[in-house]
């Protein structure tokens, strides 16, 4: 990157005053582009070239290692607009590393939202549900916060059967979201090992979706 940086009514002298700045404006938005909070005003420094796509995955990482609920939710926004990059499991691995306290405070931009929501739900985004430990770790962590939509839309895409044996008949129970039953129907369609064991045991499996 290259200082001194303007952004809005700001003058930066170094990466450190860039980095401070972002942390002032993770809680609040608003403080340095209207209407924007960091992960929206870094994307657009990018686009615009003030700073380079390996400036912005540096703050990101910075970010979401910081045990703070704005700097940590702003990060995770940040690895969603720029996905895919190195920022993904990064992302998923937050989820499991920051202390439980931090991770059940208010994401400051969506009061309705918890640190660890925003964390899982990017997680659904921009993770890599091939790598078989990190799918694994997300779905515990999707059924204990209870997210059966986003529980889905991992589970019946990716699952192997030990995991759908596993999870599916919690997630069945509760009444199956309609865009989870699509993905069923879709699992089903594929006719893999997954989709034969769902068509077996789902009541009514082969005509959902249709």
């Amino acid at each position: 990157m290259s200082f001194p940086l303007t952004i809005g009514p700001h003058q930066l002298a170094s990466p450190p005053e860039l980095a401070e700045l972002v942390g002032r404006d993770a809680d609040v938005g608003g403080l340095v582009v209207e209407g924007q909070r960091p992960s929206a005003w870094l994307v657009g420094l990018w686009q615009e070239g003030q700073l380079t796509r390996d400036d912005v995955l540096a703050l990101g990482a910075g970010m979401l290692r910081q045990p703070v609920a704005g700097l940590i939710t702003e990060g995770a926004r940040l690895a969603e607009a720029l996905h895919p990059s190195p920022l993904g499991p990064l992302v998923v691995a937050a989820a499991g590393a920051h202390d439980p306290l931090v991770l059940l405070q208010v994401d400051p931009a969506l009061p309705e939202r918890s640190v660890e929501d925003t964390l899982l739900r990017a997680s659904v985004l921009v993770g890599d549900h091939s790598d078989r430990a990190a799918r694994r770790s997300l779905l515990r962590r999707l059924r204990h916060a209870g997210l059966p939509d986003l529980e889905g839309e991992v589970l019946l895409p990716h699952g192997e059967v030990e995991e759908l044996r596993r999870w599916w008949p919690a997630l069945q129970s509760e009444g199956v979201p309609e865009a989870v039953e699509a993905l069923v129907a879709a699992r089903i369609a594929k006719g893999d090992d997954g989709g034969q064991w769902l068509a077996a045991r789902h009541p009514g499996a082969r005509t959902i979706g249709r």
